[in-house]
Order: C-alpha cells, then sequence, then structure tokens
C-alpha cells in the first residue's frame, strides 16, 4: 500500500497536479484498534481546502488513515463527505480555523459542512469551526452530520462558533463528543441525537441505561442566547444520549416526542452531573422532556440572584399530542385514539410517551401501522418511569416555579 501510495503522489507531480504537501508517508506500523484495517496507517497532508481533502479522501485515503488540515483560515463554499474509516484532523482549536460557507438554501443534505457516512472509526478533532452562510428557515441540517452503523465515533477539541446551521446532528450511530465548545447564541440546536431512520426498531429494543448503546456527550461547554427553543440538545427519532459533566450556559436541555411528523420521539437519555446557568434571561425549565425515559441526577440549575435570571422550573414534561391539534399520522391525543392506550378520558398513556419504553409491538412503514394488529394501534409501551435525585436547582427570586412542572 505504501509503493502504491508513492507511486499515485509521483504520477501526480508529473502531471502537473500535485498540490503542495499533498501526501506524507508514515513510515512506521501503527497498531490500530479498528477491525480489518491495515496495520500501517498514512497520514496525509491536505493544504486545508475542502476540494482538496475531498480529492484526497477519495483518491488515497483508506480506512485507518488521517487527514490533516493545517494551521491557517479556510473557506469552505463546497462539502465534505466522508464515506471511510478515517481521522480528520486540524493543527488545534483557534489554530486550523474552517468557515462554513456552503450555501442553506433549501435545507437539504447538500447545505451540511461535513457529511459523513461511516461504519467504523471515525474522528474529527482539533479545528474551529465558523459559521458564515445562514441557514435562515431553521432547517438545523447540521454543520457536522455523521450517520451509518458505526460504534466508534469521535469529535473531539472541536470549537463550533455561531454556526449557520445546527451544529452537530448524530443519525443512529454510537460513540462519543467530548472537549468541545459549542456556541449557538445565535439560535442554533447545538447537538441533535437521533436514531436510524424513523427510530422505531430503538422502541424494540430494551432501553439499556448504563451500557454504551448511546451516543455521549461530555466534558463540552455550550453557550446559548437564553431564548428557548434552540436548546443545547434534541434527542428524536429514536434517539438515546447520555449529556454528562458539561457545562450549559444560557441555555437547556431538551427533546421531542412522538408527535406531528413520522419519526418517532426520544428513545432514552441520560443527562447528569451538568452545570447549566442562565444569566440574562428567565427560561421556563433547564431540561424539557416531551417522550421517552431515562435518569437525570446530579445535576445544578442555576442563575443570578441579583439580576433575577435563571429557569422558572427546573424539569419540564409535556405530551405535546395533548394541546395541539396534529392529523396525521399520529393524530391527536384525547382518549379515542388508536395509538394510544385511552385508559383515562384524557388519552393516558400516550405512545412514546415520558416515562413509557421498550414497545411490546412493532411499527413499521412510511405509513406507520403495528405489525400486531395490521391497524394503527398502542404498541403497549411498558411502563419505565424516569428517575431524578440529588438535582440542585436555585430558584429564580420572586418567580416561584416547580422542580417537576407537568405541562400536560
Amino acid at each position: 500500500m505504501l509503493s502504491a501510495s508513492i507511486d499515485a503522489a509521483l504520477a501526480l507531480i508529473k502531471t502537473g497536479h500535485m498540490f503542495k504537501s499533498l501526501v506524507r508517508l508514515t513510515s512506521v506500523a501503527v497498531t490500530l484498534s479498528w477491525n480489518g484495517f491495515s496495520a500501517l496507517a498514512t497520514v496525509y497532508d491536505s493544504n486545508g481546502s475542502s476540494i482538496n481533502i475531498q480529492y484526497i479522501h477519495d483518491n488515497f485515503a483508506v480506512n485507518g488513515d488521517t487527514i490533516t488540515i493545517p494551521a491557517g483560515t479556510f473557506t469552505w463554499n463546497t462539502q465534505v463527505v466522508i464515506a471511510k474509516n478515517i481521522t480528520l484532523s486540524g493543527a488545534g482549536q483557534g489554530v486550523t480555523v474552517i468557515y462554513d460557507n456552503v450555501p442553506k438554501a433549501g435545507g437539504g443534505d447538500n447545505s451540511i459542512l461535513m457529511q459523513c457516512t461511516v461504519s467504523g472509526n471515525l474522528r474529527l478533532t482539533a479545528l474551529t469551526i465558523r459559521g458564515q452562510a445562514q441557514d435562515t428557515s431553521s432547517f438545523n441540517k447540521g454543520t457536522i452530520s455523521i450517520g451509518g452503523s458505526s460504534r466508534l465515533v469521535r469529535i473531539d477539541h472541536v470549537d463550533i462558533i455561531r454556526p449557520g446551521t445546527g451544529a452537530v446532528v448524530i443519525r443512529g450511530v454510537r460513540g462519543v463528543m467530548d472537549h468541545c465548545n459549542v456556541d449557538t447564541s445565535n439560535f442554533k440546536i447545538a447537538v441533535q441525537a437521533f436514531g436510524a431512520g424513523f427510530g422505531d426498531d430503538q422502541f424494540d429494543n430494551p432501553t439499556g441505561l448504563g451500557t454504551d448503546d448511546f451516543f455521549f456527550v461530555e466534558d463540552c461547554s455550550f453557550l446559548g442566547n437564553g431564548v428557548g427553543g434552540a436548546g443545547a440538545t434534541d434527542i428524536y427519532a429514536g434517539g438515546k444520549l447520555v449529556f454528562r459533566h458539561n457545562t450549559v450556559t444560557n441555555n437547556n436541555l431538551g427533546s421531542h416526542g412522538t408527535e406531528g411528523s413520522r419519526p418517532r420521539g426520544a428513545r432514552a437519555y441520560e443527562f447528569y452531573q451538568n452545570s447549566l446557568t442562565d444569566t440574562i434571561s428567565i427560561m421556563a425549565r433547564a431540561i424539557l422532556l416531551r417522550g421517552g425515559t431515562g435518569v437525570i441526577w446530579g445535576n445544578t440549575f442555576a442563575g443570578n440572584d441579583a439580576t433575577h435570571t435563571g429557569y422558572l422550573n427546573a424539569i419540564t414534561t409535556d405530551e405535546y399530542r395533548v394541546w395541539n391539534s396534529y392529523i396525521q399520522p399520529w393524530g391527536v391525543c384525547n382518549g379515542t385514539n388508536s395509538w394510544d392506550s385511552d385508559q383515562s378520558p384524557d388519552g393516558y398513556s400516550a405512545i412514546d410517551q415520558v416515562g413509557r419504553g421498550q414497545a411490546s409491538d412493532q411499527i413499521r412503514g412510511d405509513i406507520p401501522i403495528n405489525q400486531r394488529t395490521g391497524s394503527a394501534a398502542w404498541p403497549r409501551n411498558q411502563l419505565e418511569p424516569v428517575y431524578l435525585w440529588n438535582n440542585t436547582w436555585h430558584q429564580v427570586p420572586n418567580n416561584p416555579g416547580q422542580y417537576i412542572a407537568n405541562n400536560q
């Protein structure tokens, strides 16, 4: 593989297409943790442009290799698509700076700066991304979007500053995001954790609290603008997220339920040992739960007594289908909807609601169908309460709220 790479590089030089520092070939064997990869990984030094990085990825890099981005400031007008299990590494946070100028109009997949679909180890590290082109319609498609079957994703030591669209979107993969700084004070969602597809399969399986069957976000900082609606987190389509040891300033944590469109809601979450502080406004809550189950413990929710800022409520639960006039596919939760258990006049238990977990029945199809009944029918979610303990909530002076507020 080494000889072939050298021959390819020389061929490019001879034809006049060689770019400066196209390839730095590592001459030592590297012990790798990836299964099925060569023991000899190669490092390719790009010139920092998105076109150059894409060319190296498509024509040289193989699973286990690294593409570097040098120190400097670069504007990317075109998307980078990563389909190999590689490392993309800058020279450091604030040292390698990329301006995302990929057009955002229409909110299609081509509006994403880095679109990754991988099956094995993927690492994005040591760089800063700043938004330039703007998503003015709140598509929140993601500056970095990672999907596929991988359980070995890592995003670390990356700054994302006022991105033009949502910062990070996770679609069904497992791994970790750590030691990152995300500034979404321009009203973008920081981390969106989705399952694969509609998320139906996640409700077929046990919740798995305390296992590695989650995407982890840890030891990161998040900055918002004190206005609800674009949180540090959003969990949807069967997403499973562990959010721990993070610092959140002027923002909160959120999730979606099984509500107005085909995807299912949040499947599971673990929020623990985080510090959330709002010093510029009164936000309605620190954590909003709209579906799924999990644990919330050891967090602090605070504000500023002098300015009467903070979180009106610590944790809020909500069932949007009770008070929104949703039509298909799930409809309104009103005591007569076949998607709910309708044990009470208000529709309890609602499909995939907060405190419900694994379903006994599978749901499949673009138009959802319960596979046991062949029709729209309650999938028999098991009762799986959300457990809370040892959270510290500092109430906003003269604004009495609740530790747990049940909107519906």
